[in-house]
């Protein structure tokens, strides 16, 4: 990754109210801490960084739980508790010298904050520094560790892709641009996990809970700038005790959860469900176009999967999703969290039914995938595999396998497609998305929530 060379730099503090603009001597932390987000749209910070010649932040309040959200904790008896959310305050990130920037922000009560700051292919940690001043440092992409990532969905049998499938070799008509809607849609995420899970933060709920926030608040301002459509999260469930999953492969766990889910908790409301796993494996799975479906019959052979606790078929399918190797921790020197994030938005875009990028030949009004970058799919590119562009600068995108070339994670930006400079007619992804929320939306206007956008202060300035 790039450095950022030159000096550090601090700026003027100014705070933003709904009433005009006052000069402030307070301390950033400070104004963090005593920031109210119902009395002001947004606040402007210094952040002292390298190679910028200002950085003025703009910190916009952040909802990323619904107002009747469930965090259930269950306890080591196996009881079930319905419990408070702890007091963190999440605010998008913006900065009105770098339009390209954006991230997240989550500030507990006590004073401790984590943010992750994306700008292109750069990534850097928000933090407070000793005397108060809110820092900007780098994230050295080169020090994650070289975790073979891999969607699981790619060596699946046809039914895996369910909408996607019957589309593939035929030239699909361009789907609508979401950039050009007048309204945004949300959608409620239900998360659930497993004991590994919760044992990454030490058994610490509110940590856990607070991490869970900041993940999917980062996603959703992706989700929410390409495809028109923010995440909330509306139930959490967070085990002490010995969790009701056995299986370990994403496979089996996909088909285990939506199992589990079917039987009893068919009284969540929600769009999509996605799983949180602290299981060492790095891998995900989801079903594809599955927002506000309800239960379906599928088979273990549907995904290649042998499963040793499952019947060979059953009620397994619905809209449900897997990431495992979650690692629930984020600091400059174990930048592990930019991977949380991209396998997150990766497996929660199948939900928004999306293939992956080397498998949109004949999709969108192209013959050709967006990228070639992994040849071993079936129905999908299956030539040499190369980048859509120079390694290890972000040629790939949120939904490619490019990351498995050489460059690793640096040749992925954390974007869907849109406005992106490489392969070919890579907006047809966030489009595609976009027009499976729109069908669904139209058939559950309940499961994802329509309201017009607020285009003044979208990204934090007037």
């Amino acid at each position: 990754m790039r450095t950022f060379p030159g000096p550090a730099l601090s700026i003027l503090l100014v705070f933003l109210s709904t009433t005009g603009l006052c000069a402030s001597p307070v301390a950033p932390r400070a104004q963090l801490l005593g920031h109210a987000s119902a009395s002001a749209r947004a606040i402007l910070l210094p952040a002292r960084a390298s190679g910028l010649e200002t950085v003025a932040l703009s910190f916009t309040p952040l909802k990323v739980f619904t107002d009747d959200a469930e965090l259930i904790i269950v306890d080591q008896d196996g009881h079930a508790h319905l419990s408070e959310l702890p007091d963190t305050r999440f605010y998008r990130v913006a900065a009105a010298n770098a339009p390209g920037l954006a991230g997240v922000l989550a500030v507990a009560d006590a004073g401790n904050i984590f943010g992750l700051v994306r700008s292109g292919t750069e990534f850097s940690q928000l933090r407070f520094a000793p005397d108060g001043q809110l820092t900007l440092d780098r994230i050295d992409m080169g020090a994650v560790p070289a975790r073979d990532f891999r969607c699981a969905n790619d060596h699946s049998a046809s039914g895996m892709s369910m909408d996607a499938t019957g589309m593939l070799g035929h030239v699909m008509p361009a789907e609508p641009d979401p950039a050009a809607a007048s309204a945004a849609y949300t959608a409620r995420i239900a998360i659930e996990t497993d004991t590994e899970f919760l044992g990454r933060f030490s058994g610490n709920t509110t940590n856990a809970t607070s991490y869970v926030g900041g993940l999917i608040g980062f996603t959703s301002t992706i989700y929410d700038a390409q495809v028109q459509t923010n995440m909330q999260v509306s139930f959490l469930r967070l085990w002490t005790s010995p969790d009701p999953y056995v299986e370990s492969t994403p496979e089996c766990l996909l088909l285990e959860s939506g199992n589990y889910w079917n039987a009893n908790q068919t009284s969540t409301s929600r769009t999509t469900m996605h799983f949180l796993s602290g299981k060492t494996t790095t891998a995900g799975i989801a079903w594809i176009g599955v927002l506000c479906r309800g239960a379906f019959t599928t088979s273990q052979s549907a995904v290649g999967a042998s499963c040793s606790s499952l019947a060979a078929s059953g009620s397994f399918g619905g809209g449900y999703g897997v990431t495992e190797g979650i690692s629930g921790s984020f600091n400059p020197g174990s930048p592990s969290v930019v991977w949380d994030v991209a396998g997150v938005a990766h497996e929660i875009g199948h939900n928004f039914n999306s293939p992956h990028t080397h498998c949109y030949g004949g999709i969108g009004g192209s013959p050709d995938p967006v990228d070639q970058c992994y040849a071993s799919e079936s129905g999908c590119y299956a030539g040499t595999p190369s980048l859509p562009g120079p390694q290890g600068q972000g040629s790939g995108t949120i939904m490619s396998y490019c990351q498995l070339r050489a460059g690793g994670f640096s040749n992925v930006a954390l974007t869907l497609g849109a406005g992106h400079p490489f392969g070919v007619l890579p907006g047809r992804v966030p489009s595609r998305m976009f027009a499976h929320v729109q069908s669904q939306a139209g058939s559950n206007p309940g499961c994802l929530a329509l309201q017009a956008i607020d285009l003044i202060f979208a990204n934090g300035f007037d």
